[in-house]
C-alpha cells in the first residue's frame, strides 16, 4: 500500500509495539487516521521510520497529531461502514 497525506487508515499494533503506540492507536483511533506526512526518518523516534497521523474524533474538538513507528504498525484503507480491506504495507521511497 502506498501511504500518501490525506489517506485515511485503520491502524492496529503489531505484537511487537511500544505501549505508547498501542496507547495512541486505543484513545485516538476508533474512527481511524488521517496521514499527515509522507513516513521519514523521525528524530523523536530515534531516527526510524514514521509517519505522522491525525486521529479522526467527532467528539475532541482538537485531535490527536503525532508520529507512530512504521514498524510497529499495520495500516489498512478505512473503508465507511466498518468494513476494511486488507491490503500489504509498502514504503516506497
Amino acid at each position: 500500500m502506498i501511504v500518501f497525506p490525506g489517506l485515511t487508515l485503520h491502524i492496529t499494533a503489531k505484537s511487537n509495539a511500544s505501549q505508547r503506540t498501542k496507547n495512541r492507536i486505543r484513545e485516538r483511533g476508533a474512527m481511524g487516521f488521517v496521514v499527515r506526512q509522507m513516513p521519514q526518518a523521525v528524530k523523536a523516534l530515534e531516527n526510524r521510520l514514521g509517519v505522522l497521523l491525525m486521529g479522526v474524533d467527532d467528539e475532541t474538538p482538537e485531535p490527536w497529531i503525532g508520529w507512530l513507528p512504521m514498524d510497529e504498525i499495520d495500516m489498512e484503507p478505512w473503508v465507511e461502514g466498518g468494513k476494511k480491506k486488507t491490503i500489504k504495507t509498502e514504503i516506497i521511497g
